[in-house]
């Protein structure tokens, strides 16, 4: 596990050193639109498999609703934020 853990310290460490020598400056704007990115990918995932499992026993409530706005509101407004934070 350790030397697992020691791999990927050392390939962000040549990542870095990559980017440091092309000239890119990663800032925070980046780090914040990559953190964006995997929250609107983690709704869009959980969207598929809550639509599955509700789905499958024909459920029709408020957290079919819920789920059903919180990818169709939350996924552009995430968009928006992200070029805002750019």
């Amino acid at each position: 596990m350790d030397d697992a853990i020691e791999q990927a310290r050392r390939r962000i460490e040549d990542s870095v050193r990559a980017l440091r020598e092309t000239g890119v400056k990663v800032n925070g704007g980046c780090a914040a639109r990559v953190l964006i990115a995997i929250g609107a990918f983690m709704v869009t995932v959980w969207h598929g498999v809550a639509l599955l499992l509700m789905g499958s026993v024909r459920y029709r409530g408020f957290w079919d609703a819920a789920i059903a706005y919180t990818l169709i509101g939350g996924i552009p407004v995430a968009a928006i934020v992200s070029l805002i934070v750019g």
